[in-house]
Formats: C-alpha cells, sequence, structure tokens
C-alpha cells in the first residue's frame, strides 16, 4: 500500500510509511490545518469490505479517543475517503520498547522500574475508563527521546463490562505475553493485563521472555502448565523485590495476582523509589579479586537495604554490600542483596579512590584455637540477640487498621495516632471526584491486623486540575472543535453532541459550545456539549444543476422538489432548442419551497425543446435516518446501465430526512441506502416512472 502524496480528509498528507500490521499500515503524515506531524494508521485494502474488520478497526479509535493520559497515545480523528478507512493519531518521536530490549538487552532495574511504572499508569486510567488492552507487550510501548513511555494500539481493546468479543479461529494478541486464562481462550480481564505487563518486566530485567517454543501453541501451553524460571537465574543483578513484582504479576491463578492496576503500580513507584535513593548513596560493584568466581565485592558506606513492606511477600530488606553482576559491571543502580561474605572473599578490602581500587597490606591471621573461640562468642552473642528481639517483636501489640480514605490529612493523622500509628504522604495528585486535602487511597488497606507503631502510607488529593480558559470553537467544523477542545484538556465525546437544522451555519459547523468560550479557570477533563449544525432545515430544499438539460426535463424535477418555474429566456444558440444555458438561483444554492428557478435556454436550431430521444433520466431519492444511532453514515447507491456506484454519503443525525436528485440512464434504475452500514431500503424505478 502506497499512499506517499496522498491527503486524507482534505488535510492529512502522507509523507513516509512507518511500519505495517496484520491489520492496517502505519505513515508518517502532515496535518496541513494545524501545521504539525501526525501518525495515521490505515486499514489494509483487503479488509476494506468486510464490516467486522471495519468495525473493529473502528473500535479501536473509539476505545482509545476515549482515554486521555500523558502515558497513552492520543487519538485525534477518524474518518473514510472513497475506500480507504484511516484513524489519526499523536505522533511519537522515539522508537518501541522492543528495539531498546533487542539493541540492549536485559535494562537496569531502576530503568526497567521507571518504565513498568508508566505502562501501569496507562494501564490505570485506561482500566477506570472500563478499558482492557488485551495485547499488551514491549512492541505497542513507545519510548519518546525524553525518555516518556506510551502506550498504544488499542485495537482489540474491549468495554471491562458486558461480553467480551472474541474471534473464532484466532488468537488476539501476541502469545509470548498471554495470561493462561487468555491462552485457554477465556474471558481476560484488567488483570490479564497485568499478566503481560509482568512478563514485559521480565524480559525488560532478563532481555527474554520467560516462555518460548518452536509454535505458538507450544507457548500458549507453557503459560498454562509450566512454572515462570526465576529471573535471578538468568540475571544475578536482579533485586529480589523486582522478582517479587514480577512472579505476583505472572501467578496463574488470578486471585493470586495483583486485583488492580492501582495496587502494582504502588509497588512499582516503591520499587523505583528504593533503587533511585541506592544509586544515589553511591554504592556500585568493583571487581573481585581472583578466585572469586563471577561474583563482586561491593564497598562504600552501609546503607539500609530494599524496604519490601509494600512489596509482595513484605519481607524486609537487608543492610550491607551485595552481589553484582557476572563478570562485575559498573552500574549502581541495583541494591546489593547479601553482606561482603556472599562474595567468598572477605579479604583484601577495597575502597574506592578517584574511581579505583587499592588494596590494603593483608593483616595477621589468627591461630586456629583463637579462631574457634572467636567464632563460638559471635555466634552466641548473635543468637541472644536474635532472640532479644524476636521476644520483643511477638510482645508488640497488634491493631487494626482504620479506615482514613476521604478525611483531611490532619483528621486522617489524628485519627492514626489515636491507633498508635504513623502517617507518611507518598504522593499528592489531581482527582476530579475527591476535594483538595482529602485522603485518596492508604495502605495497608482497612482493617489489616500491623504492630503498633507501624507506617501508614496515604495518598492525598489536589483537587480538580484546572484549565485556565475554554478555546473559542464556534464556527469551527465539529472535528476541528474536538481536537481544539481535547488539546486545551477537556472531554470530547460524539455522544454529547446535539444536532440541528440552521438556515445560517453550514453542516457540520459548531452552532453553540459548553463551557463557552473563554470560560475559567474550569476542571481538567470537564466534558464539553456542543450544538453541530445539520445545515438548512425541513422546508427548504438546494437547487439542483439544471444546465444542459431540457425544459420539460427541468420542469418535471421543479415539480418533484416542489419548486415552480420562474421566467424562461430564450436566446439563439447551437445547442438544441429547450437545452438549458443557464439558471438562478445557481446550482447548490438553498432555497425555500415552491421558490421560482428562472432559466436561459436555447431558442433557435437544433432539435424539438422538449428534448425527445434523450437517454437520461431524473429520480429524487428520498430518505430517513433510523432513531438510533445518534449519529448515522447515510450511502445511497444506484446501479443503472452505466453499473454501479455511490452517488451519495454524508453522516446524519437521527430522524433526518433527506432528497437527493440522481441521474441515470437505461431502462431501471435500482436504488439501495445503507444507513449504518445497514441496507434499510431497496428498490427499482423504470423509465417509464414505475
Amino acid at each position: 500500500m502506497n499512499l506517499t502524496g496522498t491527503v486524507l480528509g482534505g488535510r492529512y498528507e502522507i509523507a513516509q510509511k512507518l511500519g505495517a500490521g496484520g491489520m492496517a499500515v502505519v505513515f508518517r503524515a502532515q496535518d496541513t490545518l494545524l501545521q504539525r506531524p501526525v501518525t495515521v494508521k490505515v486499514l489494509r485494502s483487503e479488509f476494506a469490505a468486510d464490516e467486522n474488520v471495519v468495525r473493529r478497526f473502528r473500535r479501536e479509535a473509539q476505545a482509545a479517543a476515549s482515554l486521555s493520559h500523558p502515558n497513552i497515545v492520543g487519538v485525534y480523528d477518524v474518518g473514510r475517503q472513497d475506500d480507504i478507512h484511516y484513524i489519526v493519531m499523536e505522533y511519537v518521536e522515539g522508537r518501541t520498547l522492543k528495539d531498546l530490549i533487542n539493541e540492549r538487552g536485559s535494562l537496569p532495574a531502576e530503568e526497567a522500574a521507571r518504565i513498568a511504572r508508566q505502562i501501569c499508569e496507562a494501564l490505570r486510567h485506561a482500566h477506570a475508563h472500563r478499558i482492557i488492552h488485551r495485547d499488551v507487550k514491549p512492541h505497542n510501548v513507545l519510548i519518546t527521546t525524553e525518555g516518556r513511555v506510551k502506550v498504544t494500539d488499542f485495537g482489540i481493546a474491549g468495554a471491562a463490562t458486558g461480553t467480551t468479543v472474541t474471534y473464532p479461529g484466532a488468537l488476539l494478541g501476541t502469545v509470548y505475553y498471554f495470561s493462561p486464562e487468555q491462552a485457554q481462550g477465556r474471558y481476560g480481564d484488567e488483570r490479564s493485563d497485568l499478566y503481560a505487563l509482568g512478563v514485559v518486566l521480565y524480559e525488560m530485567l532478563t532481555g527474554q521472555v520467560p516462555f518460548d517454543g518452536e509454535s505458538p501453541v507450544s507457548v500458549a501451553l507453557k503459560h498454562i502448565r509450566e512454572a515462570v524460571r526465576s529471573p535471578r537465574q538468568l540475571n544475578l543483578r536482579v533485586p529480589p523485590a523486582a522478582e517479587r513484582v514480577v512472579m505476583k504479576a505472572m501467578a496463574k491463578e488470578v486471585e493470586r495476582r495483583y486485583q488492580t492496576a492501582g495496587e502494582m503500580l504502588r509497588d512499582l513507584e516503591a520499587l523505583h523509589r528504593q533503587l533511585v535513593e541506592w544509586r544515589v548513596k553511591g554504592r556500585r560493584p568493583v571487581s573481585a579479586p581472583a578466585g572469586a568466581g563471577d561474583r563482586t565485592q561491593v564497598v562504600g558506606a552501609a546503607s539500609p537495604g530494599l524496604d519490601d513492606s509494600t512489596l509482595p511477600g513484605g519481607a524486609v530488606g537487608r543492610n550491607g554490600a551485595g552481589r553484582g553482576a557476572a563478570g562485575g559491571g559498573d552500574d549502581g543502580d541495583e541494591p546489593p542483596e547479601d553482606g561482603p561474605e556472599a562474595a567468598g572473599t572477605p579479604e583484601p578490602y577495597a575502597d574506592l579512590d578517584d574511581g579505583g581500587v587499592t588494596a590494603r597490606p593483608p593483616r595477621r591471621r589468627l591461630s586456629r584455637p583463637a579462631v574457634w573461640l572467636v567464632s563460638f562468642a559471635i555466634f552466641f552473642a548473635l543468637v541472644g540477640v536474635g532472640l532479644f528481639w524476636v521476644v520483643q517483636w511477638f510482645e508488640v501489640p497488634e491493631v487494626s487498621v482504620p479506615n482514613v480514605v476521604g478525611l483531611t490529612l490532619l483528621e486522617a493523622q489524628s485519627t492514626l495516632q489515636q491507633y498508635r500509628l504513623n502517617a507518611t504522604v507518598v504522593a499528592h495528585e489531581y482527582n476530579s471526584e475527591v476535594p483538595a486535602g482529602q485522603v485518596i487511597d492508604q495502605n495497608p488497606r482497612v482493617g489489616a491486623m500491623v504492630k503498633i507503631n507501624r507506617t501508614v502510607s496515604l495518598w492525598v488529593s489536589l483537587g480538580p486540575e484546572f484549565i485556565d480558559s475554554v478555546p473559542d470553537v464556534v464556527g469551527l467544523t465539529w472535528r476541528e472543535a474536538k481536537i481544539s477542545l481535547e488539546q486545551a484538556g477537556l472531554t470530547v465525546l460524539e455522544s454529547d453532541f446535539t444536532f440541528t437544522f440552521s438556515e445560517t451555519w453550514a453542516r457540520d459547523r459548531v452552532i453553540s459550545q459548553e463551557p463557552r468560550a473563554g470560560a475559567g479557570p474550569v476542571p481538567r477533563g470537564t466534558r464539553a456539549f456542543l450544538t453541530i449544525s445539520l445545515g438548512p432545515q425541513a422546508g427548504t430544499v438546494v437547487v439542483p444543476n439544471f444546465v444542459g438539460q431540457n425544459i420539460d426535463a427541468a420542469r418535471a424535477i421543479l415539480a418533484s422538489l416542489d419548486l415552480s418555474e420562474g421566467t424562461v429566456t430564450q436566446v439563439a444558440s447551437d445547442k438544441p432548442d429547450g437545452t438549458i444555458l443557464g439558471q438562478d438561483p445557481a446550482p447548490g444554492t438553498p432555497v425555500a419551497v415552491r421558490s421560482a428557478v428562472n432559466f436561459t435556454v436555447a431558442g433557435s436550431g437544433g432539435s424539438d425543446p422538449g428534448g425527445g430521444g434523450s437517454a437520461t433520466n431524473s429520480t429524487v431519492v428520498s430518505f430517513r435516518v433510523p432513531e438510533s444511532p445518534p449519529v448515522q453514515n447515510v450511502r445511497v447507491v444506484v446501479t443503472d446501465s452505466q453499473g454501479q456506484r455511490t452517488v451519495y454519503e454524508h453522516e446524519h443525525a437521527a430522524g433526518h430526512e433527506g432528497r437527493i436528485l440522481v441521474t441515470w440512464t437505461g431502462d431501471t434504475l435500482r436504488v439501495q441506502i445503507y444507513c449504518g452500514g445497514v441496507l434499510i431500503q431497496d428498490y427499482t424505478v423504470d423509465a417509464t416512472g414505475g
């Protein structure tokens, strides 16, 4: 499919091909109206005649257009030109996550956690709108040049409520990222997306997918039957906390997985914060001495280990130096796992000095009896300390975590203090439903039994984010208005459009808007309501083009359109007598019914003024749009001696009544009228008027 240079919708000029998938081809284009680059996804021509495929293609646009989030590729427009169905999307300068993994192999844990966190943000927003992606994979994750993650391709997304659409004989998505329930052909919900995200995180940490095979079926069976190989078996630098996130997300039983994207997002945020802290503290591995195998020794000031209290498993991290990557790297992103002894060579010690490693002189060794005595003393001391802390732990009373969601921050802190619990604010977030200063969420959950003095994490609302001023879209086409309002931060749904006839506004132009132009500040995400013109109301008619026709044929058409004949002026011409040379009003002019149309006709020479023998016939085709849905595409197809052709196609509001003039040749004319792709009328007209 080569569309380079083609202009779609009168504004999107195709520049170059970017890629192709099984159902569509993706192009880079220029929006000549707004002067910006866009991405245009065009349905493959072999699918254009398949109503099911076209419906699925349109659903992709509808699903993605209802979402507005910084981590989701935005959809600007959807249209059709002849047999070309297309979607216009945000152009993202960058590359796919799959390209990044192929180039670099495994990614540092901090980078992988950052990317996974942004993917999870996108999924949380989609799930909140009852949209399931169903095809989460690195190929559908774009990384911008600034490092922002953008999730795209909601082509097989479905509403989370109601029945999931399936396609017989085809498995949706990519089998390497299937959840077990998808591999079995069962219903997949939000937790299926989280399983796929777990697979993506696994691939980022290890450089390979968890299951591979000779065929898609064998891979699908492994997702169902085989246990996941530990990521740390493939990459020693994977932190235990990151591994726990992966393993919980990829649990085969849906009840053991993360139940919501928000739950997984909190663990990813905690993991990323801890990895950043390790990097900031300056701990980095240096090569171990000979004989240490593939381990490294980490030097630097001791720093707290990963606090996994909010991560799956609830284990507390360990202090001290940890294990490096095979061969010893220089990546300070990873937290250590064990103490220096884990490296197998506690001596010689190493200090960082201007980036170099200086070995200290070996100390004099103790005699064997002294070593045994010291060892026993240390052992019993550790046992004593351990028993002391165990006793202290079990003696600490427990309390049930109260519900502080919906309270102000001060009220929440006071309530938790009454239960001898501490409070910490994890983040402040914009929220259109929760007033500023109130708690949106908490962790641990309400009713959880915890030790006193435990810290409860709180998420506090900033209230709705506001837009300073609403743009003026009156007079724009509804598509232009939709783009302008969405870019400003408002929500525009076609179901919120009101259509009405207008004598002053052309069809598809915005007559009025709410919120009004210049209003502000208004909350971001506020729904905008538009009133759209349907053109002249019933009681008017558009004057057809009579030039070249015989005056007698024109009189018949005037009668059918409820128009009257005005003055007829004859002039000398080499045309047959009665041929119309000019008219007033001009063709295409809307006029009131029963208005007069004046003609200039040939009055000398030629054939009979009645135009006898002409093989051209004219017929008025009337239609009425069904009551549902609110806006439908009306298409009129005719078949005559010249063959089949589409003579009219336009979108109209439900209940609209229209009439069009069809000129045809031959003995009979077949008329087929489609509304919303459904045939509603099919009849035949013969040349005698039957």
